[in-house]
């Protein structure tokens, strides 16, 4: 069943609607287990017989194919909009998840998560969920964003103690055949049926306003740092975009805290294990993870659209180096679950400043094609840093020398974050550009 454009255009803004399939849609991506990966760790290695940093190529796999993948998806996401591509990529990865439940070659798995990667469902932020948002909203992007995102972050609470319960009813191959199943009859039912790919395709604006309500506001004196109408907003080309400085800060300083963060997200579980403390005691501190991701994600859409959203970046990716620092030396659970609020709190609301910073500084209307050049950057840094920190466990015998060496790389983002002032350009230029 479809609803049809006649529907859209009556009763409330039909970008709210977006907004909520996509909150859905966000909690069933974790059935893929983007984020609780680190479950799967230890079952997989010690049943493959292969080394953790073989395991974590597996994640990597995906990352580094889904960031290739990117460049065209974000392509095709502005030219033809998340409807049909949303299912199609649920069922790709879908089907390779089952497959994972027939196979014992190491090489055959990290060929399926390949597919998964290419799929365009890997990783945080995924363009097919984040850049519909964008284009529905331009005044209340953040906001609407915030509470997309936040679908991340119950998925996270669902799926991270229920990945854990499969696993030990189950085995890993059941807990990915069952997840499997899930993830289909979320994702491809709602995207069929309420994604649209622009505001104006179904003859509305952005935020739900009228040609009279833009008129209107245009031709008034506005509040210093207050929005007017979405025919304000200056869309930069791609091209454009690339020969800015704050595209190259905003890019290296992501994707330096993605190489920073990916890995000790992945090996942390490990790390609290070989303290020690029983695994379903950690599946329930990335719950508790999740559940301030979710908090954070919300008031980062109110932050976002009322303080530089650089600092608000920034100030983030100090909590979650905290975050990490509290997991080196509180060896408890109540540190394993302090430092999991913690770096909850960092990356929640970094989730939200990654994807709104973009069409902040660069408009909505390319912001898939320039999406498309950011993410397979931040996905690669992503992907890299499990492995790495597994080379280090492999050849140090202790995670902490990976560990100090994410905190510094961090450290550096910070620095480039806010660095990162919004680009700007002449009148000339900026004339010829609307043209």
């Amino acid at each position: 069943m479809a609803i049809n454009k006649n529907s859209v255009k009556s009763g409330p803004y039909y970008g709210w609607i977006i907004v909520f399939a996509m909150f859905f849609i966000n909690i069933a991506v974790h059935a893929s287990a983007n984020f609780t990966f680190a479950v799967f760790l230890k079952p997989m290695s010690e049943d493959l017989s292969v080394s953790r940093e073989a395991v974590s190529w597996l994640h990597t796999s995906r990352m580094i194919s889904g960031g290739v993948s990117a460049v065209v998806i974000g392509k095709l996401i502005d030219r033809y909009g998340s409807r049909w591509m949303l299912p199609l990529a649920a069922i790709i990865v879908a089907v390779a998840m089952v497959l994972l439940n027939w196979t014992d070659n190491y090489w055959q798995i990290l060929f399926l998560f390949i597919v998964i990667g290419i799929a365009g469902l890997a990783g945080p932020g995924s363009l097919m969920t984040s850049v519909p948002v964008s284009k529905w909203f331009y005044k209340k992007r953040g906001k609407a964003t915030a509470i997309a995102t936040a679908g991340l972050g119950v998925g996270g609470i669902l799926f991270a103690p229920l990945h854990q319960v499969l696993i030990n009813s189950h085995g890993w191959r059941g807990a990915w055949l069952i997840s499997a199943i899930l993830l289909v009859l979320v994702v491809v039912p709602i995207g069929l049926i309420f994604i649209r790919r622009t505001p104006e395709d179904q003859g509305l604006l952005p935020d739900g306003e009228t040609s009279d309500q833009v008129l209107s506001k245009e031709n008034q004196p506005l509040p210093q740092n207050q929005k007017t109408s979405p025919d304000s907003e200056d869309n930069w080309k791609t091209k454009e975009a690339l020969r800015t400085s704050a595209m190259w800060k905003v890019l290296f300083a992501y994707s330096i805290l993605a190489l920073a963060m990916g890995g000790f997200i992945v090996h942390r579980f490990s790390f609290w294990s070989d303290r020690g403390i029983d695994s379903n005691v950690i599946a329930w501190s990335y719950s508790l993870d999740a559940l301030v991701f979710a908090c954070a994600i919300l008031a980062a859409g109110f932050l976002v659209d009322r303080f530089p959203v650089r600092i608000v970046g920034a100030i983030a990716a100090g909590f979650q180096i905290l975050g990490v620092l509290l997991t080196i030396f509180l060896d408890s659970v109540l540190g394993l679950y302090v430092g999991a609020m913690t770096l909850g709190l960092g990356a929640g609301t970094n989730m939200v400043v990654q994807i709104h910073i973009w069409p902040s500084y660069f408009g909505r209307k390319y912001i898939g094609t320039i999406r498309g050049i950011v993410v397979p950057a931040t996905l690669v840094g992503m992907g890299l840093g499990p492995p790495l920190v597994g080379a280090t466990f492999d050849g140090f015998g202790s995670y902490l020398p990976a560990f100090w060496a994410s905190i510094l790389l961090a450290f550096f983002s910070i620095l480039l974050l806010i660095s990162a002032t919004p680009p700007k350009r002449q009148p000339l230029d900026k004339a010829f550009s609307r043209k």
